[in-house]
């Protein structure tokens, strides 16, 4: 298995266990946002695509868990850009949209962003989960849609 297939696989299990496990997450308010935690994946997600979007590489520094750092090779990085790239363009910037946490054990916080890229066609959805120590756990994009799932 090559190591994008493998990225892609730690990132499709993501995308499948926490939408069948919504039963127990919910929306926070604004006023019960952690703004550090805001800015934490937000800051993640912005160098990430404008190291990106400048030809390099993302190194990791200690901000993601191990899996997700190992598991993000220089390979597997340009291959995530260049799929992102291809649908929606060259990144510009993150907005972000909205917080929301596990009731059942408050471990994992997922937030979401609205990318904008270059093809302005549609906004992207960013997503970022941390977990309990603030590590960015799980990341990925998908087409935009109001309702989280």
């Amino acid at each position: 298995m090559s190591k994008f297939q493998h990225v892609f696989f730690i990132i499709a299990f993501i995308f499948i266990v926490i939408p069948a496990s919504c039963q127990g997450i919910v929306k926070l308010p604004e006023d019960q946002v952690n703004q550090v935690q805001t800015e934490l994946a937000k800051n993640f997600a912005h160098n990430f695509f404008s190291t990106l979007k400048d030809g390099k590489t993302y190194e990791f520094h200690g901000e993601a868990t191990e899996i997700l750092s190992k598991s993000f090779t220089p390979e597997s990085q340009k291959q995530v850009y260049q799929d992102i790239k291809s649908k929606f363009g060259d990144y510009k910037s993150l907005e972000y949209v909205e917080t929301w946490k596990d009731t059942g054990n408050e471990k994992m916080t997922i937030i979401r962003f609205k990318g904008t890229f270059s093809k302005g066609t549609e906004m992207p959805e960013i997503r970022i989960v941390l977990d309990e120590a603030n590590k960015i756990a799980g990341f990925w994009y998908k087409p935009w849609i109001e309702e989280f799932k």
